[in-house]
């Protein structure tokens, strides 16, 4: 234990008291031993100070090792950048400060060198990335053979923000340095075994209580030898040994042991502590202390009277004295005007205010005053106040201070004597702080007036408050500024920006330049005028001098020589450009209109001789003269007419393929009608003639072979109104969803047999194919036609080639083959290898009736049929041929990724037993009479009319049966058999319509005469047909 002894000459002295029994003789004495712990006391308190006043300065105090990385750092430090001390020690220099990188570093240690410390300013940079700044002083210092850096950091612009973060450092290096609860083991004092161990020495060694119970003390200690010393004596108290954890780890401790009798046996008990923080502490605090020692920054402790309590070596080398010598002085010794009740005071205002900082005088030995700045504070230690000082000599900086104050008065005159207008303004408010007599004279205000102004109140607009250059112009557009009177006038501003009495500022320095801006105005606007003109119009201008170099030309230009701007061109020639292949060409032009003088316009050349890239420019050339009307060079204009000619060449050709379509519908009109009022005739052809084939006998029997004839002519006759009808796209299709390649697989047999055995046949077919929605029977036709086709242009033989593909169609394609739409198509194409067609051929080969082959030999309806089927189906169809290159039909379908549908399947009617009442409507006589016969020869009573308005009659005489209504679709009157069928259903609910027509169904419903469902029978048609029908539409009612 610690206590006080009096000396002989009465002064009280602290000792270090041990007290331990001996027995001599018999006798038991006490045994102390008293040590003077005067000096230790001294060095803790110097160090405990020193410790405190480092970790509580207001300034920010580093130590790195030599690769920068940080040792040590104060608490002010870690608050400031926002890292623990463990934190801090992971850091390099360069991560705290933003001036400064980690190449840096070697230059900066090297300076540090010499015994001088070394003073910047820079700027800190904290953990969240803010930046603030400060004022460093460091020194390269030696300590137990090894180097360190120690830095000083002041933040300069928030020295109260140190102090607070110094206060709270105090309460956290409180909780710091609490101590944990001691481990304690009894040890056999014979064989060194552990015989009990609380729980703080089971967290301290790692060991479960049952592991170091039976264990040695030996095998937690790391020093055997030692530790068997510790059982040698009574009491004992071991301020280092070195213990081993059970991981292995090796950490000092501090023991004191106790010896007693237990269960019979001597024993001792060990209070074991672990010291491992505070050696870390005790060497961090050594370390401080010797920075504190060696610091270029001065600092000081005094006592509440004034008294020195300690001063560090930059004090001490200041002032003159030793430590000792200012141990005996009074802060009024060494600061003018630092008298006790002075001093008092000041005392007062630091308790008061936390801190205080302040600039003053500390005089010398020799008397000589030093200009300082001082950061005082109070730190109250064992119930005693002490002052903490922190001196930074600031006499190079009073000195700067006058320099800039004759400085600035220097720029004073330089300012006032100024010819342009000058204005300084905050950068921050835009506050005018001063202006010459140039800015009173040229805005009409007086100098307070301005004064009291911003620099923005003197701008024209918000736009013009800072002066930006024109990088066309490569000088500083004019702003405008109003004067006091109102009125507004350019000016040329140029800003230069500098710190000003603790603030960033600007200088304006400013010039009317009106008179300037006027002319450059007028001429800058007839520039871009003429610039704006040439980079306007649609055409390359260019301008070359007599040696042929370009001196100018337009963007038009620029841009097809790969040019950045158009000024990359002046002094090049045609051979350095992308058209250097052309430039003799053009070389022999120019020298021609410069030579002769002559111009020469609008002459036209094709550039590339490439079909697919063929380039058609019209030039125009010149000659180029100056003001005195000399030639100086040649002007050339060229103009792409490309476009032009191709979209006058697409546009014959729509006016062609107009024509043509025009001609087809035409055609198709008049081919519909006929077969439509040819449809009527035949069905009255082929109706009688089933009628008298009905009969049972024929005399002559010759007779029923003249009318089989006479049927088969027709049904011939109705398969060429069927080709009529499919030309103009009234042919009735029965569209089903499937694959090309099926169809071209079935038919191959049938277009081998039918080329015969001179020509080849080739299928390409697909493996992807898609869908598409067709007629099967209508395209079997149209292969069949295509191949006799090829078959009559290859008399001596050759192939023909069959090929299915998936392709998709574009815009372009669209454009040339206007009755098709972009998307997925399926293409057929059918090649043959004859003598081909010439374009008038060509012009003509789809159209009805038109054949190149020799009377007798063909209708002439075989290509149109094929290409009225195509189109009825939504397709287009292209034909590629030359004169003995042979021909190409390309047939393109819109693809259908929908499967198909099963057909449903139909059931054959016979006529009825019963007498029903049929009600048949239509205008034509003849075949009035014939549906009449092949009805009431089945069995039918039947009610003929001509008119829908005597059919209406009967229908509303309710007293006339009438089981069934047949009607022609298109009938003069007002009432058509849509019309009739309509009011029939309304007139007598239920009542079967059956509609009649020579048009086709899909014409008659697109025409919207009847509903799509409606049940409908084509003319022409035979009498069971029509039989058949009927009776199937009044077995379903």
């Amino acid at each position: 234990f610690e206590t006080t002894h009096l000396t002989k000459s009465g002064v009280a002295i602290p000792v270090e008291v041990s007290i331990s029994f001996v027995d001599f003789g018999g006798v038991e004495y006490q045994c102390s031993f008293c040590r003077d712990i005067t000096e230790r006391r001294r060095i803790q308190e110097s160090i405990r100070l020193t410790h405190y006043s480092v970790d509580n300065a207001s300034d920010l105090i580093h130590w790195l090792d030599p690769t920068g990385k940080v040792v040590f750092a104060n608490t002010a430090a870690c608050e400031k950048n926002g890292y623990s001390l463990e934190e801090f020690q992971k850091l390099h220099i360069w991560a705290l400060d933003s001036n400064v990188t980690a190449d840096d570093w070697p230059g900066i240690w090297e300076r540090l060198r010499g015994k001088e410390p070394h003073t910047i300013e820079t700027m800190g940079r904290s953990r969240d990335g803010t930046t603030y700044p400060v004022e460093v002083s460091s020194q390269r210092i030696e300590f137990e053979g090894k180097e360190y850096a120690v830095s000083f950091s002041r933040d300069i612009t928030e020295r109260r923000q140190a102090e607070q973060t110094l206060r709270e450092s105090e309460e956290r290096y409180r909780r710091l340095f609490e101590v944990e609860s001691d481990a304690h083991l009894l040890v056999d004092d014979e064989d060194y075994t552990v015989l009990e161990a609380n729980k703080a020495a089971v967290a301290l060694y790692g060991y479960s209580r049952d592991e170091l119970l039976g264990m040695s003390l030996l095998d937690l200690s790391n020093e055997p030898e030692a530790s068997r010393s510790a059982t040698k004596h009574p009491s004992l108290e071991i301020p280092l040994r070195w213990h081993r954890k059970k991981d292995g780890f090796v950490f000092p401790v501090e023991a004191r042991s106790h010896q007693f009798e237990w269960k019979g046996r001597p024993v001792h008990v060990i209070a074991i502590r672990d010291i491992t923080e505070r050696k870390r502490t005790e060497e961090s605090l050594l370390l401080i202390q010797h920075a504190v020692e060696q610091a270029n920054e001065m600092m000081y402790w005094l006592r509440p009277d004034g008294s020195f309590v300690f001063g560090n070596k930059s004090l001490c080398s200041l002032l003159g004295y030793t430590l000792e010598e200012l141990q005996q002085l009074h802060v009024w010794d060494v600061v003018p005007g630092g008298e006790p009740e002075p001093f008092s005071r000041r005392w007062q205002r630091i308790q008061q205010m936390g801190s205080l900082l302040e600039e003053d005088t500390l005089v010398d030995r020799s008397g000589r005053g030093h200009a300082v700045e001082i950061s005082s504070n109070i730190y109250e230690h064992e119930g005693k106040q002490y002052g903490v000082s922190f001196v930074r000599d600031i006499e190079e900086r009073k000195l700067a201070e006058q320099s800039l104050r004759d400085s600035e008065e220097r720029y004073r005159q330089l300012f006032e004597l100024e010819s342009d207008a000058l204005v300084l303004a905050s950068d921050d408010s835009r506050q005018i702080l001063e202006v010459n007599a140039a800015a009173v004279s040229l805005y009409g205000y007086s100098r307070a007036e301005l004064l009291s102004m911003k620099d923005t109140d003197l701008s024209a607009g918000p736009q013009n408050v800072q002066a930006t250059g024109d990088p066309t112009d490569g000088g500083v557009p004019p702003i405008y500024h109003r004067k006091k009177d109102g009125s507004v006038f350019p000016v040329e501003e140029r800003v230069g920006h500098f710190e000003w009495k603790g603030g960033t500022v600007h200088v304006a320095a400013i010039r009317d330049i009106t008179q300037r801006v006027r002319s450059e105005t007028e001429l800058k606007e007839s520039r871009q005028m003429l610039r704006q003109v040439l980079d306007t119009v649609p055409l390359r201008i260019s301008w070359r001098d007599r040696d042929l170099r370009y001196m100018g030309c337009n963007i038009a230009v620029a841009l097809d020589a790969r040019l950045p701007d158009t000024t990359a061109i002046v002094g090049l020639t045609d051979y350095d450009l992308p058209w250097a292949a052309l430039a003799d060409r053009s070389r022999e032009e120019d020298l021609e209109v410069i030579t002769s003088g002559a111009a020469k316009l609008a002459y036209s050349e094709t550039v590339n001789e490439s079909p697919d890239e063929m380039t058609v420019i019209r030039t125009s050339k010149v000659p180029l003269r100056d003001t005195s009307d000399q030639i100086i060079g040649v002007l050339s204009v060229h103009e792409d007419i490309t476009d032009r000619v191709k979209t006058l060449e697409t546009l014959r050709d729509r006016e062609d393929q107009l024509r043509q379509a025009q001609k087809m519908e035409a055609v198709g009109r008049l081919a519909g009608g006929i077969a439509h009022d040819f449809n009527n005739v035949l069905t009255t052809i082929i109706g009688y003639s089933d009628l008298l084939l009905s009969a049972e006998e024929y005399e002559p029997e010759s007779l029923r072979e003249d009318l089989t004839e006479i049927k088969t002519a027709a049904e011939r006759a109705g398969n060429l109104t069927r080709q009529i009808l499919a030309f103009s796209r009234r042919q009735a299709l029965q569209p089903q969803v499937l694959s090309l390649n099926t169809i071209v697989s079935q038919t191959e047999r049938l277009l081998t047999r039918t080329l015969g055995a001179d020509i080849e046949l080739k299928t390409d077919l697909s493996s992807d194919l898609g869908l598409v929605e067709v007629d099967e029977y209508q395209f079997v036709q149209i292969l069949l036609n295509l191949a006799v086709n090829a078959r009559d242009a290859m008399p001596n033989g050759g192939t023909l080639a069959v090929k299915t593909e998936n392709v998709d169609l574009d815009e372009d394609f669209c454009q040339t083959y206007t009755d098709c739409h972009p998307g997925k198509h399926i293409l057929l194409s059918v090649s043959d290898t004859g003598i081909g067609m010439d374009a008038d051929t060509l012009a003509h080969v789809f159209e009805p009736f038109y054949t190149t082959k020799a009377p007798g030999q063909g209708t002439g309806l075989g290509l149109s049929t094929v290409y009225g089927v195509v189109a009825q189906s939504g397709g287009t169809i292209t034909i590629q041929s030359k004169p003995g290159r042979g021909s190409t039909f390309r047939i393109y379908l819109p693809r259908f990724d929908h499967p198909a549908m099963e057909p449903e399947g139909q059931t054959i009617h016979t006529p009825t037993a019963d007498r029903p009442t049929v009600l048949v409507v239509d205008d034509d006589a003849t075949f009035r009479a014939l549906t009449t016969r092949i009805l009431e020869k089945r069995g039918y009573r039947v009610l003929p009319v001509d008119d829908g308005d005597r059919a209406v009659e009967l229908l509303k005489n309710q007293d006339t049966a009438i089981h069934l209504l047949l009607s022609d679709v298109v009938l003069p009157g007002s009432l058509q058999g849509g019309q009739i069928g309509q009011m029939a259903k309304s007139l007598r609910p239920g009542l079967p319509v059956l509609y009649m027509s020579s048009y086709t169904r899909e014409t008659i419903v697109q025409a919207g005469r009847i509903e799509g469902s409606a049940p409908f029978l084509e003319k022409p048609f035979t009498a069971e047909s029509l039989a058949n029908l009927v009776k199937e539409l009044l077995d379903s009612r």
